[in-house]
């Protein structure tokens, strides 16, 4: 009897145990927080895991207010954005309004003595001999002073100038220059040291090229004259290259 009773409470006891297994085997799997709520059939439904959980939460959030689309997005990650100044834009008011800046004229052209079909500034020459022998003459003519002493007791007048020879304007590279080979025939008078004195003037090579060395003859009859005429070539010189100087100025403006 008391075998009978160790084999049955045996059995009992096996039985528990095997229905505990079936119990522990039957029991479903923790959920993996699928959510199926949205997906459409057929689609793969998303999965929640600790990795993605983990990269939701490193993301930056944007500041209240902000956007995307904004300027200044790009300061979202900068740790001293604060820093930065604001972009907003603002009005101008009272004392920051300036007045525009002048703007001055640009410089007048200088002008052309050229040809209008003369558009790429190449080499032209103008012939203006009649003119300018003209003007010469009336230069030398109006009592054109060839020399005068602060002493008072010199000074000495050109008149009755006779002009021959050719003249052109140069036009070159956008640059106008008066050019011109003169033969020039005139008198002279007036007072040298006190005596009065007359004679003829005369040059075959009154040339802009070169007016310092311009070959003058100065010629008188009497003794005082001829004094003057000695003494007076180098004032001749100038006399003459000033005279040059005036008619350039008055075809060409300089």
């Amino acid at each position: 009897a008391h075998l009978s009773l160790h084999i049955h409470t045996h059995q009992t006891r096996l039985s528990s145990k095997m229905a505990d297994s079936a119990e522990t085997a039957a029991a479903p799997a923790a959920p993996t927080h699928v959510d199926d709520t949205a997906a459409a059939p057929g689609a793969p439904t998303p999965v929640t895991d600790t990795a993605a959980a983990a990269a939701a939460a490193a993301t930056p959030t944007l500041p209240t207010g902000a956007s995307k689309s904004g300027y200044t997005y790009w300061k979202r990650d900068i740790q001293d954005a604060h820093l930065l100044p604001d972009n907003k834009p603002r009005k101008i008011e009272g004392s920051e309004v300036t007045a525009p800046a002048k703007v001055e004229p640009a410089a007048a052209a200088p002008v052309q003595t050229g040809s209008a079909w003369n558009k790429a500034n190449t080499w032209e020459a103008k012939e203006v001999g009649a003119k300018a022998r003209t003007q010469m003459e009336t230069i030398l003519s109006a009592d054109y002073v060839l020399v005068e002493r602060d002493d008072g007791k010199t000074k000495i007048t050109l008149s009755k100038a006779t002009v021959t020879g050719d003249a052109e304007i140069l036009f070159i590279k956008g640059r106008s220059r008066l050019s011109h080979e003169f033969k020039v025939k005139c008198k002279w008078q007036g007072t040298y040291d006190g005596e009065v004195v007359s004679g003829d003037l005369s040059t075959d090579d009154l040339d802009p090229s070169d007016l310092d060395g311009t070959d003058v003859q100065l010629t008188a009859g009497d003794p005082a004259s001829k004094k003057a005429a000695s003494a007076l070539k180098k004032d001749a010189v100038a006399c003459l290259k000033r005279a040059a100087i005036e008619l350039r100025v008055f075809f060409i403006g300089s």
